[in-house]
């Protein structure tokens, strides 16, 4: 495990201690100094066994390996939806199965739901009103949810106005 000493000194009642200066890293099996590795409070010198440069590339590895697939992605989505629409996996999803209420569409599906009804982060579960793509969702808030403003661009669009 170690393999320098920088000093040995005589600690209570004549006992020799070996205070160590360097550690050998187990991944990269490089020698290094000790502020080059991590703390570990199970380990019997309190740090971790690999240095900070091999710990951080075994996590990115584990982290793309782990968290970057596609099925713990949407997990964490249909988590996300349960908490903030109170939609149940059956629920949303069989929301879903025919895309965007307004066109159809299935690319980059949100859940719609009434901002004047709940003014929190999380909604009641009564004001969701449907699934809307990115570009509906957009245009409906922009257009603030306000029927009439609605009525008064579509006579407009049709030269009515």
């Amino acid at each position: 495990m170690a393999s320098a000493v920088s000093r040995v000194s005589v600690g209570a009642e004549g006992v020799f201690y070996l205070v160590v200066s360097m550690k050998k890293c187990k991944l990269c099996k490089q020698t290094l100094s000790l502020d080059m590795f991590g703390k570990h409070n199970l380990t019997k010198d309190k740090l971790r066994t690999e240095c900070r440069k091999c710990a951080l590339e075994y996590q990115n590895t584990y982290r793309k390996k782990r968290y970057e697939t596609d099925e713990y992605k949407y997990k964490c989505k249909l988590r996300a939806i349960k908490r903030l629409y109170g939609l149940t996996k059956e629920e949303y999803e069989s929301a879903i199965k025919n895309g965007c209420n307004v066109c159809g569409s299935f690319e980059r599906l949100h859940v719609d739901h009434d901002h004047s009804c709940c003014q929190i982060s999380k909604t009641c579960g009564k004001c969701v009103r449907g699934i809307l793509c990115n570009k509906c969702n957009s245009a409906e808030g922009y257009l603030k949810s306000n029927p009439e403003f609605v009525l008064r661009l579509y006579k407009y669009m049709k030269g009515e106005l």
